[in-house]
């Protein structure tokens, strides 16, 4: 990413992640070593409370989960909200799918569909705030 950030001659820099990709993006919002100053993640896999917790106090996350799922139960998720989130977050649960609707979800399922298409509407509408927030180009990138 610091390439990239010499690369662009960025002002501005988002991520997005998915699945394991949560992680990558998670780490690029560090509070002191992530170059992103926004980051979107779904299905958050393998990224724990503490690590949630390093995203920097200055930058923003937006996250989209399952409300019933293993993966980022309500226990530890009420733990992040009261301890461990930047100041400006939101969090986004979706009932009635399942870990992994918004990559692999049948679209068939007018349940699923909803929750993918609001996940990807809830993204965008996050970085374009942003953008006009800072008033600034925004590079982001997916993992």
């Amino acid at each position: 990413m610091l390439g990239l950030e010499s690369e662009y001659s960025r002002k501005f820099i988002g991520v997005v992640g998915y699945y394991f990709g949560a992680k990558c993006a998670v780490q690029q919002a560090h509070g002191t070593n992530g170059v992103a100053a926004v980051c979107a993640i779904a299905h958050l896999s393998y990224v724990n409370a503490e690590e949630l917790g390093e995203i920097g106090m200055s930058k923003s996350s937006l996250i989209s989960a399952v409300k019933e799922g293993n993966i980022f139960p309500a226990e530890i998720r009420h733990f992040t909200e009261k301890t461990k989130l930047p100041l400006r977050y939101q969090l986004d649960l979706f009932s009635g799918v399942q870990h992994g609707y918004a990559f692999r979800g049948d679209i068939n399922n007018p349940v699923i569909r909803c929750a993918k298409e609001k996940t990807m509407l809830y993204q965008r509408y996050w970085f374009d705030n942003f953008i006009i927030i800072h008033d600034r180009t925004l590079n982001f990138f997916f993992f």
